[in-house]
């Protein structure tokens, strides 16, 4: 499993709110001793999870680091890093603000009560997978931007309280980048016609050709009633992809910007999208892969020396009283 940014803050959490949640049901049906144990067992491993996720971000850190700039015109197939401007291929607009664009992200947080306190808990989120164009002076490449580990700007940040006074808040937060943008990838160089991406983009122009085309669209409302229902799109979307199949006996060739693409690889999965340069995207990674470090062997020598000071190993001042914490 890889451990990325998102998916470690989500366990670190989990686990937090898990070692909360036991040591409340343990000593509301007593034993001191059981509630402290399994405090200091599961932030051991706690611990240990923040310790493996800072060292895949410090492994991440220095591929990055070591690997040369390359240009599109020589870059050669695996795994490369890139520099340039951000092109569209095809017209492309974020959720929640509209913003024409070549990628979005986007997050819908709502604020909660927790016990005495409140959190945001996330109800929507999405990115977009539609490939775009990096372009420098020696010619442009398509990126893949399906599974990439984003570090970008926030673009769009704003709080709202839906349903009047007495309705919740809600956060949208949305990261984009748009055309024109500077825009750094580290990635692995494929070809296209080699990867199943081919055919997502192929069959991506078709769509959005036929929702162009009125006439042609409405064609698939069978049941006449003036708007195309989820099932009649679907139908559709056979449709164009049996259309596509038909194309392929007979392939025209493709334009060289297009013959290659930049992203997620099979064997380095190390794949980063940023509109930071290289120096700012190192720095940041090493920052949050020694912290990581610290922050892990910190919480983990001392839990164990919780853990052993109740063994009687240690001094038994030094384990923490998780007992009075959830008291």
């Amino acid at each position: 499993m890889t451990f990325t940014f998102k998916r470690t803050r989500r366990l670190f959490v989990g686990a937090c709110f898990a070692v909360f949640a036991l040591g409340q049901a343990l000593h509301l049906f007593g034993g001191q001793v059981s509630v402290d144990a399994v405090c200091d067992v599961t932030l051991i491993f706690v611990g240990a999870g923040l310790i493996v996720y800072g060292f895949n971000v410090l492994r991440e850190e220095r591929l990055i680091a070591d690997t040369p700039t390359s240009r599109v015109r020589s870059v050669a197939m695996g795994v490369a890093e890139l520099a340039g401007i951000a092109r569209e291929k095809l017209p492309l607009v974020s959720p929640l603000t509209g913003a024409g664009c070549v990628y979005y992200r986007y997050l819908v947080e709502e604020e909660r009560q927790s016990g005495r306190s409140k959190e945001w808990v996330t109800v929507d989120q999405g990115e977009s997978s539609q490939p775009f164009y990096l372009e420098d002076e020696t010619g442009r490449i398509l990126v893949d931007p399906d599974g990439g580990e984003t570090i970008l700007n926030c673009a769009y940040r704003e709080t709202k309280r839906e349903g009047g006074w007495l309705g919740r808040r809600r956060r949208y937060s949305e990261w984009r980048i748009t055309q024109g943008q500077p825009v750094f990838v580290m990635g692995t160089v494929r070809k296209l016609k080699d990867a199943i991406l081919e055919r997502r983009v192929r069959l991506t122009e078709k769509l959005q050709a036929l929702k162009r085309d009125k006439e042609r669209l409405m064609s698939f409302d069978t049941d006449k009633d003036g708007a195309i229902s989820g099932e009649e799109w679907e139908a559709a979307v056979r449709v164009a992809q049996d259309e596509l199949l038909r194309e392929q006996v007979s392939e025209a060739p493709v334009k060289p910007e297009d013959d290659v693409a930049i992203g997620k690889g099979d064997a380095e999965k190390t794949f980063v999208l940023s509109d930071r340069g290289e120096s700012a995207v190192v720095q940041g990674m090493a920052l949050k892969g020694y912290g990581s470090l610290v922050g892990g062997f910190g919480v983990a020598m001392l839990v164990s020396m919780s853990l052993l000071a109740r063994a009687g190993v240690l001094p038994g001042h030094l384990a923490i009283q998780w007992h009075n914490i959830f008291s």
